[in-house]
């Protein structure tokens, strides 16, 4: 019968492997593949969605930010600008993904629009 301290070492060394920078790096690619496959199967309609879902995601996120002072209420004072600065910083990126890519989107659907007309 294995011991605890075994099977802990067994888990720690798949978790290991798991999440090593080779398999991380594998895992990129096969996303980054998948995600161009996914981009030419796309439709002019689904393309038009996912431009919404790219506005409402990044809406989403500005209304997360904003209930930051509600801790106020349960808190010391001093969290309310802890808490302003942890919404930024786990918010703000998203919404800068969203409006860089955007831009990329709406190219890609005029010149799938322009494709669509010429046929």
């Amino acid at each position: 019968m294995k011991k605890i301290e075994d099977i802990k070492e067994e888990l720690l060394e798949e978790n290991d492997q798991k999440y090593s920078a080779e398999v991380i790096s594998k895992w990129g690619e096969e996303k980054y593949k998948s995600s161009r496959e996914q981009f030419k199967k796309m439709t002019e309609a689904g393309l038009e969605k996912f431009i919404i879902e790219t506005c409402r995601a990044e809406l989403t996120h500005l209304l997360a930010i904003l209930p930051f002072w509600v801790f106020g209420f349960f808190a010391p004072f001093y969290i309310i600008p802890i808490m302003l600065v942890y919404a930024l910083i786990v918010n703000l990126p998203c919404m800068i993904a969203q409006r860089y890519n955007r831009p990329k989107l709406v190219k890609l659907l005029d010149r799938m629009r322009k494709k669509n007309s010429n046929i």
